[in-house]
């Protein structure tokens, strides 16, 4: 969702931003009339009368289009970008607007609007000069100057080719701007000087197109190798999860059996303990001491059963020996006695042994 209202809010500024330039001409044309025989005529429209009343109809539609959007955009943008200039890396932000800025070096983060204002100055708000075409000219070529000396001293652009790029474009527009002020001369001009404004013109067009076409195809290439290196992370990405998806169900498994055998192995309850060695007395093979009598017959499978795990015999074995140590360990008997009561009870040689070892016998 977050992503959706990002990409909206991108699209809807790309367009305000694209369409911003014509519009602001024909906003200016909107009060740029010419008298003709006493009457003023709109000099974009001249079936349109200035001043009458369907030219104030349109008139309050004039002032709020100027104020919101002509002036009030690029204000605006400005006014938000400066507030958040040191959050401009946020993916929220990137996501919406980021393409104004990120075009640019840091601290030129506004130069986007630099372009609106640049552009609304020279093919619109020169109009108002329109009756005067010499000044007119010689306005627009100081302010493309102007222009292009900030741009200079600035640097905005982060890519060094889109920095001359914009050096040539600015270059072309200053020579057209002279080309006009040259034709202009009462004075016969001399057809080299026209012709070499002329033929600069051209040939920084043919530059500007050059350097173009090599960003384009330099990006595309750039954007092929990214795509390929990103299928590739995004097929090692999916290996790896499959891989830790496989690693986590075999450790899961035997986190399980850890536990299982630690509270039904190692974690006997003493009272469960002595119920069932209770219930599971033997005859005592000699009467000399009855505490043999409550021997647990823990064996109650043949040792080599066919079809066990190994892994299920050797808790099963671990658990005999815990429980005979526990018992016999508070009965007071010899050595010879317990080793007697096992073998009884048919534990294996290895059994017997670990149970003996695992019994502190008192000395004598």
């Amino acid at each position: 969702m977050l992503q959706l209202r990002a990409q909206c809010i991108r699209w809807s500024f790309e367009i305000l931003f694209l369409i911003h330039t014509p519009i602001s001409r024909k906003w200016m044309q909107f009060s740029n009339c010419v008298r003709i025989e006493g009457v003023l005529y709109l000099k974009a429209d001249f079936s349109v009368l200035c001043y009458d009343e369907k030219w104030w109809s349109f008139y309050i539609v004039f002032l709020v289009v100027g104020i919101v959007y002509i002036i009030g955009l690029p204000f605006g943008v400005f006014f938000y970008l400066y507030r958040r200039k040191d959050k401009l890396d946020r993916p929220e932000i990137l996501d919406s607007i980021g393409w104004m800025y990120t075009p640019y070096n840091k601290n030129a983060y506004f130069w986007e609007v630099q372009e609106i204002f640049r552009k609304m100055i020279l093919s619109g708000g020169l109009i108002v000069l329109s009756d005067f075409p010499s000044l007119q000219l010689a306005a627009a070529l100081v302010f493309a100057i102007g222009f292009h000396q900030i741009h200079a001293i600035w640097k905005p652009h982060s890519s060094r080719l889109g920095y001359y790029l914009q050096h040539v474009a600015l270059t072309a527009v200053e020579l057209v701007y002279l080309c006009g002020l040259l034709l202009l001369l009462k004075e016969p001009v001399p057809d080299a000087l026209l012709v070499g404004a002329s033929g600069g013109t051209v040939f920084c067009g043919f530059v500007m197109f050059s350097i173009a076409m090599y960003m384009a195809i330099k990006k595309f290439i750039n954007l092929r190798v990214q795509d390929k290196k990103d299928e590739r992370d995004d097929k090692f990405r999916k290996a790896m999860a499959l891989n830790l998806d496989k690693n986590s169900k075999k450790l899961n498994g035997q986190q399980k059996a850890e536990e299982f055998w630690s509270t039904n192995i190692v974690e006997e309850k003493p009272e469960e303990m002595e119920k069932h060695i209770a219930s599971t007395k033997v005859v005592p093979q000699t009467v000399e001491d009855d505490n043999v009598n409550n021997i647990p017959p823990l064996n109650n499978k043949t040792e080599n059963s066919k079809g066990n795990n190994s892994t299920h015999h050797s808790h099963h074995s671990k658990k005999k020996c815990q429980i005979a140590i526990k018992y016999f360990q508070d009965k007071n008997l010899s050595p010879a006695e317990v080793k007697k009561a096992l073998e009884d009870e048919k534990y294996t040689a290895i059994e017997i042994q670990t149970v003996m070892n695992g019994i502190s016998f008192k000395t004598a």
